[in-house]
């Protein structure tokens, strides 16, 4: 008796154990269990259930109602629904349901009951267990979010991600939503083999794609492009970046795509447009090259005939005429070079040159030659260069000569009385050339009106002293690619004082730069010019030409296009060649090019001066690579044609005679 009251006791200690045990089993997965009996409406509940019900333990068998209103009203049907079900149909029923404490807290369940029978059939009770899911709804819940802001973010910015993972027939892709959509394809949410993910693949990609994870699978880190084709044929351009993964699981790589195609066609279209601005530019460029040689190879004709008509015997009125002819062509070729350098200017094909050149000689030679128009006109023209302005200064002395004679023309023509000054100073490598007149001056509204093209100071400064008004805009606009500025300062009825300010570095003498044909010392040390061979095919500047020459004393040929003068060349023996650069089938260039490649052997090497109606950026480039020893711009001043000849050799008379040329062809 003993013995079976000791065994009784251990029973019940096991039992209590097991108890225990089962309840903190319950703790600590959240789990209650339950009991119900439809009949009695009798409920038993665990101290886990109590827990998740917010029930005092004391309360393990409340009345249904209580529990009914534990749940929350959104659910409380489906609840009572199930539980009526599984009171008649019987079997395994399982459900999520929200339940609310007494403070409030909503918490989510996850309850499973099966039901008991009797002998015969009939429901004995329903038992269960429910588990608190609240911290894993809520986890999913925070996952889902997460996963629709990185699908929103993936869509947003076009990218989708992707991994690679091992499996026994070799790797696996697994890719996000956008990854699927991005390769046209459907999104299998699930693995699939690489080869059906690289059938997506340009075929003239695949290799690059193959060769990238490769890298990518050795360890490396991989950034590289290839093309998607959709179903519909269509191409999209993607940027794939990919890494080995580092943590231990069955992943071998992870990375991303992202959808570069609106981006890529952007870059396409702007490459397409970047071309046709080019191809507009030069188109531009070749019609103010065209248009530079057909307006000033007229305007040079004029000018040549009418110079050539001064030399003649004329009587007073025939000589006015010719003086008016002459006054006009100068008048209409100023115009004209104005409206082409503006043209030049604004397309960005004028250029300037950083040579060393002779600052006191270019200032002395612009004024003089300005003189005889302020003679004309009984003004007095002062030149004072200040003794601190270095002889020789780095720049562009063309554009430069153009400024100063731009602002002492306007001066001149701005002023009916007294004088125009040009002040010139240096200090720390910045050159300022100061033009001042005693004109009519400049209200101070209107002052910087004048830098604007086709303006002047009022609407009848046009018709009382003509002009484009071009000039001071050209002046400003070259400064400015000259990095230089310029200012004016003005008085109505006293004057006005344009100031220039630009670099100029101090610099030595030098003879390197590519010369005017005067100025070559290749063509100084070359025989008397007796022979010449003139390749020009516009028959007045043709004629122009040869009637000067042959007038005084020359030899000359005259060929219409550059293979005749290469022809001409090859058959003759001459002392100089006047190419026109611009002529029809072989031009000026390219014939010389031809000489020069013919005489090679030789070592001999004939001097070609270039006849050019053209300034365009480049041009002078052009005629040196060429093999040109130097150039005469069109329309040529016979001065500067006779100072040319005299440099080659000619005598002394031509000199004297050179200073008194009328005109230019």
């Amino acid at each position: 008796m003993a013995s079976t009251d000791l065994d009784y006791q251990l029973l019940l200690r096991e039992l209590a154990e097991a108890r225990q045990q089962l309840a903190e089993s319950q703790q600590l997965a959240h789990v209650g269990h339950w009991r119900f009996q439809p009949h009695s409406r009798l409920l038993t509940f665990s101290p886990e259930m109590c827990r998740i019900l917010d029930l005092p333990p004391e309360r393990a068998h409340p009345k249904f109602a209580e529990y009914r209103d534990r749940i929350h009203p959104d659910d409380r049907q489906r609840v009572l629904n199930l539980l009526a079900r599984s009171a008649l149909e019987g079997g395994t029923h399982a459900i999520f349901y929200r339940v609310k404490h007494g403070d409030g807290t909503i918490r989510h369940l996850y309850g499973v009951g099966s039901v008991t029978l009797d002998i015969a059939g009939e429901v004995v009770e329903i038992r269960g267990t429910t588990q608190d899911v609240t911290e894993l709804i809520a986890a999913r819940g925070e996952l889902a979010r997460n996963e629709a802001l990185l699908q929103e973010a993936q869509n947003l910015a076009q990218v989708g991600s992707f991994v690679l993972e091992q499996a026994p027939d070799g790797l696996r892709l697994l890719a996000s939503q956008k990854w699927f959509e991005i390769h046209g394809l459907a999104d299998v949410r699930a693995a699939i083999a690489t080869a059906a993910a690289l059938a997506s693949v340009h075929p003239d990609d695949r290799d690059r794609v193959r060769t990238a994870i490769g890298e990518a699978l050795r360890g490396a880190m991989v950034r590289f492009d290839y093309r998607s084709v959709h179903s519909g044929g269509e191409i999209r351009y993607l940027a794939a970046s990919v890494r080995p993964h580092s943590g231990e699981s069955s992943v071998r790589l992870v990375g991303s795509v992202q959808d570069m195609t609106e981006r890529k066609l952007e870059e396409l279209e702007l490459v397409k447009a970047r071309e046709l601005a080019l191809q507009a530019s030069k188109v531009k460029s070749q019609f103010l090259a065209n248009m530079s040689h057909e307006i000033r190879t007229p305007v040079a004709g004029i000018l040549g005939m009418a110079g050539l008509a001064a030399e003649t015997a004329l009587s007073a009125e025939q000589r006015d005429y010719v003086d008016g002819i002459l006054l006009s062509a100068r008048n209409l070729l100023r115009i004209v070079s104005d409206v082409l350098d503006l043209a030049k200017i604004e397309s960005g094909k004028l250029t300037v040159e950083q040579i060393p050149f002779a600052c006191h000689d270019l200032l002395d030679e612009t004024v003089a030659g300005l003189r005889r128009h302020a003679i004309a006109k009984g003004l007095e023209l002062d030149l004072h260069v200040h003794s601190e302005v270095p002889l020789w200064v780095r720049g562009d002395p063309t554009r430069l000569g153009q400024v100063l004679v731009n602002l002492v023309d306007n001066a001149l023509k701005f002023t009916a009385h007294g004088r125009v000054g040009v002040d010139c100073q240096w200090h720390a490598g910045e050159l300022t050339v100061a033009v001042s007149d005693t004109g009519i001056g400049i209200g101070a509204e209107r002052l910087e009106q004048v830098f604007a093209p086709f303006e002047q100071a009022d609407s009848s400064t046009t018709r009382r002293f003509g002009g484009t008004g071009l000039g001071l805009t050209i002046v400003r606009q070259l400064l400015a690619i000259m990095s230089g500025t310029v200012a004016v300062t003005s008085e109505l009825g006293v004057g006005t004082r344009f100031v220039v300010t630009l670099p100029a570095a101090a610099a030595e003498p030098t003879t390197t730069t590519w010369p005017r044909a005067a100025e070559s010392q290749h063509l100084r040390a070359l025989r008397p010019v007796q022979r010449l061979l003139v390749a020009e095919d516009n028959p007045v500047n043709a004629k122009v030409l040869t009637t000067w020459l042959k007038k005084r004393g020359y030899h000359v040929d005259l060929v219409g296009d550059g293979a005749a003068a290469v022809a001409a060349v090859t058959q003759g023996d001459y002392d100089l060649v006047l190419m026109d650069v611009q002529m029809p089938g072989m031009d000026g260039l390219e014939a010389t090019r031809t000489i020069r490649a013919r005489q090679a052997p030789s070592g001999q090497r004939l001097p070609i001066v270039a006849l050019t109606a053209n300034a365009m950026k480049g041009d002078d480039q052009r005629c040196r690579e060429a093999g040109m020893d130097g150039y005469l711009a069109k329309p040529v001043a016979f001065a500067e044609l006779a100072a040319a000849l005299r440099g080659l050799g000619r005598s002394a008379a031509d000199a004297d005679e050179a200073s008194d040329e009328p005109a230019a062809f």
